[in-house]
């Protein structure tokens, strides 16, 4: 699934910054989740992934943008086929 971006980055920190600054939406290991107060973050559960515990990272909101619940929903779908 190709997507387009604006921004790049390789390090987890810098991912985060992104979502936190509501310019990104981001699968990332759990391991990598932001540890303490982040009120702008929420984790969202993707068990659908394997053996790997990973999680996707939105901005806090009532309601997330329509193309992050079409990528959630996407990762979902394509999680269960493989099974």
């Amino acid at each position: 699934m190709a997507v387009e971006s604006e921004h790049v980055c390789a390090e987890f920190p810098a991912v985060i910054a992104l979502v936190e600054a509501g310019l990104s939406a981001a699968i990332v290991p759990e391991l990598a989740l932001p540890v303490g107060a982040h009120p702008g973050l929420q984790s969202v559960a993707l068990p659908e992934f394997g053996v790997r515990h990973i999680g996707a990272v939105v901005t806090a909101s009532p309601r997330p943008p329509p193309l992050v619940i079409e990528v959630l929903a996407a990762f979902t779908e394509a999680a269960a086929d493989s099974v």
